[in-house]
């Protein structure tokens, strides 16, 4: 059995024209995998952009991925972007709550589930407090 037979939160998503592929990420341990899905592929067809599908699709499966509590990983790629560069791309995914890993030798940007970003807030207005 694959990890994508076993796990949730795998596969293509649409939401108008726009459309993303979750994937195990591949670059990690298999045995880390199941925890944390690579958003591949993700595009708004040309003549749709700022529309809303994209921030709607990101939005549907950050969703996911907190229900599941799934970490996202993504490869920030501009160049699949004409009308984004890679910061303006990148500024777009922290609106979702992605933060930078790595800057080189390509960028790569991380989304917590909210679960997780709750319960590191919460330690660290602890460790504040009693400081």
């Amino acid at each position: 059995m694959n990890i994508e037979e076993r796990t949730p939160l795998m596969g293509p998503r649409t939401l108008g024209k726009a459309r993303l592929v979750l994937a195990p990420c591949d670059f990690v341990k298999l045995e880390l995998q199941q925890g944390i899905r690579q958003i591949k592929d993700f595009l708004v067809e040309h003549s749709k952009r700022r529309q809303g599908y994209g921030t709607k699709l990101m939005q549907r499966v950050c969703t996911e991925a907190d229900g599941a509590c799934i970490v996202l990983l993504i490869h920030v790629e501009g160049f699949k972007n004409p009308t984004m560069d890679d910061d303006q791309l990148a500024a777009w995914y922290a609106r979702f709550g992605f933060r930078t890993i790595q800057e080189e030798p390509a960028r790569l940007m991380v989304r917590m589930p909210r679960i997780v970003e709750q319960a590191i807030a919460q330690a660290e207005r602890r460790m504040v407090a009693h400081g």
